[in-house]
């Protein structure tokens, strides 16, 4: 006797293979297309850096105005100003009763470890025809300057030491750029660490 097939059996065994086929083909396209997981474990970054560094950039009607209003006090008799090709600086003084002005035009340029350096370009003291290296000798020994400004008068050139000004003991500064064709004045802020 023939036994009765079923069709039930059949459709299973259809079905099975079926889903084992799904589940290879899913299992592929996983492998395929989907990224292998990355074993690297995360690694906090060193703390080996010295410094940070923040980029201030201005232009020459921020830092006249700047200048202005550090410089209004009745302590400062003289003022600075930058113009398209100069840092002139301004003041005056009594001779027998009277004013008599002073200017000095300056070039600045950007030393190697960011100060400034103003190179004499003229110099005006009232009606007098003084040598610069003397004009520079009598704003040496009567301008009461900050220690971080120096005047070599025997060079004709004054120096802007602004990386040796502290405004607070972690904190400096350093000229990159100081154009004044181009309007563009860029300082570098360094923090150090604690």
């Amino acid at each position: 006797m023939r036994e009765k097939s079923f069709p039930w059996k059949g459709a299973f065994f259809v079905l099975v293979a079926l889903n084992i086929t799904m589940f290879f083909l899913i299992f592929i396209i996983v492998q395929r297309y989907f990224p292998a997981v990355d074993d690297t474990e995360f690694q906090p970054l060193s703390h080996e850096v010295e410094e940070a560094t923040f980029l201030i950039s201005t232009d020459k009607q921020r830092l006249n105005w700047l200048l202005s209003q550090e410089l209004s006090s009745d302590d400062f008799q003289y003022s600075i100003e930058l113009t398209d090709e100069v840092v002139q600086l301004r003041s005056s003084f009594q001779v027998f009763s009277r004013d008599v002005p002073i200017g000095i035009n300056f070039l600045p340029t950007v030393t190697q470890n960011g100060d400034l350096r103003l190179e004499v370009d003229s110099f005006s003291l009232g009606l007098l025809e003084l040598p610069i290296s003397q004009a520079l000798q009598f704003m040496k020994e009567l301008a009461d300057l900050p220690e971080w400004i120096e005047v070599y008068p025997s060079e004709e050139y004054v120096m802007v030491m602004i990386s040796n000004v502290e405004l607070e003991e972690r904190v400096s500064f350093r000229f990159i750029t100081f154009d004044l064709e181009q309007d563009q004045v860029d300082l570098e802020m360094i923090v150090y660490p604690k």
